[in-house]
Parts: structure tokens; sequence; C-alpha cells
């Protein structure tokens, strides 16, 4: 779901689609009166995590120069963990207010929201993102913003078309959000036949069902050692 969006709307426009679900949901679950109400809004706010957790590191990994991109996307998984102990928190400071307490809980979700709506109105859009959509200037224009100086921006402007022309030349006419299902099934048996892509999916894979068997769901390293597994590929 969050490839045909990311190409269409961009790394920064999924993030806000993904913020404004991560919004409205969890506030109709605090008003929902009936439970297909509160799934249905569920089900919503597992559309905008899931757009936001699929962008964020690949929006912070084109955005970061190589030395500290590793470092960059490790580090969201710690602010993942900073957050869930932050809602475990805000469940505990509204547990004694009675029979509202469940939709002041449900409800508090959606305060890490509000920054991130605004928050990404500050970052430029990922220079990678712009290129594929052939918007070279506004590209080099983003890089201008996150490099020290316009030989850096400049160096790793060409550094991303060279990546792009090489992607091009091994993967055909299989890109990023193909407007055909023949490209999107295409890209996606790719996560099992092309050797660095299936060793991030076997791992990926493994920790979610181990995740699964031993209850720990809610602390995700699998998304962080498919990145990293990608990257030192």
């Amino acid at each position: 779901m969050s490839d045909p969006v990311n190409h269409y709307l961009g790394r920064r426009g999924t993030i806000f689609v993904g913020a404004v679900f991560s919004l409205l949901a969890p506030i109709g679950q605090a008003v929902s009166q009936t439970w297909p109400q509160l799934l249905a809004c569920r089900v919503l706010l597992g559309i905008g995590m899931g757009l936001k957790e699929v962008t964020v590191p690949v929006f912070s990994a084109e955005n970061a120069p190589a030395s500290i991109r590793g470092a960059l996307v490790m580090s969201w998984q710690i602010f993942v963990a900073f957050g869930i102990m932050l809602g475990f928190s805000a469940n505990l400071a509204v547990s004694g207010a009675g029979d509202i307490t469940w939709r002041l809980q449900l409800g508090s979700a959606c305060l890490p929201a509000i920054p991130l709506l605004i928050g990404i109105f500050l970052v430029p859009e990922s220079a990678r993102w712009l290129m594929k959509t052939g918007q070279h200037r506004k590209a080099y224009e983003s890089l201008l913003k996150i490099r020290h100086t316009p030989l850096q921006a400049a160096r790793d402007l060409y550094y991303i078309h060279a990546q792009l022309e090489a992607e091009k030349a091994s993967m055909g006419d299989v890109v990023e959000g193909g407007s055909n299902l023949t490209s999107y099934f295409a890209r996606f048996v790719e996560l099992f036949t092309v050797p660095r892509l299936r060793r991030a999916t076997q791992a990926s894979g493994i920790i979610m069902i181990a995740q699964q068997m031993c209850g720990r769901k809610y602390i995700r390293p699998r998304y962080m050692i498919a990145h990293v597994l990608v990257e030192s590929c």
C-alpha cells in the first residue's frame, strides 16, 4: 500500500498522510460508541502507522550522508521504543479517570501526531525521490539545505543519479510505484529472488514470527535489521 503512495506523494507527503491518520483515528477511537466504530478507527490507525513506519527510515536514509546513514536509521528504532514508553506513561497518568479511562488512553495517541504534522513541513523532500520524478533542480535545492557546501550537494546529486541509472540498468522497466500490476508484482518477486533483498526479507520474517510467538509484538527490530542489511549489502 505504501509503494504507490510514496511514488505519487513523495516521502514528505506520505509521512504527512500517515500523520493525519494517526491524528484523527485515535480521536475517533476515543469518541466511538460501538465496537464496529472502534474497529474501523483501529484499521485507519494501522494504515497511518504502516505508512509512517515504512517511509520514515527510507526518508532518513535517502537524506542522510553515507557516514551517518546507518546510525540515523537505527536511531528511528530507539525513538519508537521511547514512544512506546511515553504511551505506557500516558496510560498510567489517566488510569484513575473512571469510566472514561479507556477513552483517554486511546485518544492520547493523537498527541505525537501533532508535532509530526508541523515538523514534516520543516524538512526538505528526498532528493532521490525528486530525481526519480525528473525534478533535478529541486533535488539539488533539497541537497543544498542538508549539506555543508554546494560542492557536497553537487557530489551527492551525481551520486544519486549514478545509483538510479545503475538500478534502471539492472531492473529494466521495473521501477518504484509502477503504474501497472505487472511492475508491482515483479518487484514483489524480487524480495525473494534478489540476494540482498532476500536476506533482508528472511531476517524480517523470522524476527516477526518470533515476536508473535513470544508476545513482544510492540518492539520492532525487524524493520531496523532489514534496513541495516539492505544498507550493508
